[in-house]
C-alpha cells in the first residue's frame, strides 16, 4: 500500500511495482531499461538527544545520486519540520547535495518526538529518500 504523503502533490503517479512505471520501460531503439536517478543517504536518521519545549533544531544530511540519470529534486515534510533546504535542486549522476532540515520542538514535552522529511525526483516515483528526526522534548526548567 502506498504511504500517505500528506499535502504533497506529486506531478506523476506512484506505481506500486516499478515494472508498471512506463518511464522504466525500454525506450524505442534502446536495449534495456531507461536510466533513472537513485537517491542514497549513508545516514538518513538523526537523533538530537534532548531539546527543551519551544527550541528549534537543525541537521544537514548528504544525499548522493547513485543512479544513471540526472535528478530534479523536490521536498516534503511532516508538520513539525519548518524548513527543508537543498544546496541544489538538480543532481547529476554521482553528485551529492546537502539537505538541511529544521524543526521545532513544539509546545509540550514529548518523550517520543518523531518527525520526518523526504526528497523525491520529479517524474520518477521510485526514486525517493526519507529522513527521520527523533529525540526527546522536555519541559522548560521553572
Amino acid at each position: 500500500m502506498a504511504k500517505d504523503r500528506g499535502a504533497v502533490k506529486m506531478k506523476s503517479p506512484i506505481y506500486l511495482h516499478p515494472e508498471d512505471d512506463p518511464k522504466l520501460a525500454s525506450a524505442p531503439g534502446q536495449d534495456g531499461p531507461v536510466p533513472i536517478p537513485e537517491l542514497t543517504c549513508a545516514a538518513c536518521e538523526f537523533d538530537f538527544g534532548q531539546m527543551t519545549v519551544g527550541e528549534t533544531g537543525e541537521h544537514t544530511f548528504v544525499v548522493t545520486n547513485t543512479g544513471q540519470a540526472a535528478a530534479i529534486l523536490h521536498s516534503g515534510a511532516t508538520m513539525m519540520v519548518t524548513r527543508v533546504t537543498l544546496s541544489s535542486n538538480v543532481l547529476a549522476p554521482g553528485e551529492s547535495v546537502d539537505v538541511s532540515i529544521r524543526w521545532g520542538a513544539g509546545r509540550a514535552a514529548n518523550p517520543g518526538f518523531l518527525q520526518g522529511a523526504w526528497l523525491y525526483c520529479e517524474g520518477y516515483s521510485s526514486s525517493q529518500q526519507e529522513f527521520v528526526i527523533r529525540g526527546e522534548v522536555v519541559a522548560a526548567p521553572k
